[in-house]
């Protein structure tokens, strides 16, 4: 059995990003993409912007992409919207537009580990591994609990690095942050601690 990348722990993100942006348009926590620039989603954008996440959640990636654009246009300080647009971007494997996406979501929110772990990646579909590493540790050190951010570094390390010690360390925190059970990545890790002894 060999690992390889999936977009599970994409989507993942990508639906918490959706649920935060359907919650709020105030400053205050939302959870996983919080806004703390002075522009929110001017209301009149807020039905294309709920159309957009039904999109996004629908895995229509292209028109996803098309009416965040629109909305990014018209609120460009609206934090949200350029994550979920460079979710859709890397969806559609428009990686040169994504990490523009998020590069103008994190100047809105420099503090961001879900940001940093996107921006991670869509470094590593582009094959910037070291870039990726870079993002994901600054993800970790700006929340040690962040369960993707986990994830996405035990992959880079079993599937590109083949750090096999370092990846399981990572899995192990992953599984122990998650609040589900995930028996691929647990026999996974198994398989692993077996090819170490």
């Amino acid at each position: 059995m060999k690992r390889t990348l999936n977009f599970l722990h994409i989507a993942l993100l990508g639906g918490a990003l959706l649920l935060a942006g359907c919650s709020s348009t105030s400053t205050t926590d939302r959870g996983i993409a919080q806004s703390t620039s002075k522009t929110s989603l001017d209301e009149k954008f807020r039905g294309d912007y709920v159309s957009a996440l039904k999109n996004l959640e629908a895995k229509e990636y292209a028109q996803a992409s098309s009416n965040l654009n629109k909305i990014v246009t018209g609120n460009p300080g609206f934090v949200d919207g350029w994550a979920n647009l460079a979710l859709a971007q890397l969806r559609t494997n428009d990686i040169t537009q994504a990490k523009q996406s998020a590069a103008n979501a994190i100047q809105l929110e420099p503090q961001s580990a879900t940001l940093e772990n996107l921006l991670g990646l869509i470094d590593v579909e582009s094959g910037a591994y070291k870039t990726a590493e870079k993002h994901y540790s600054r993800a970790l050190e700006l929340n040690p609990n962040l369960a993707n951010a986990h994830y996405n570094m035990a992959l880079l390390n079993d599937v590109y690095y083949q750090n096999i010690a370092n990846a399981i360390k990572h899995y192990e925190r992953y599984l122990a942050l998650i609040n589900n059970a995930d028996p691929d990545t647990e026999a996974w890790v198994a398989e692993l601690k077996r090819k170490l002894k």
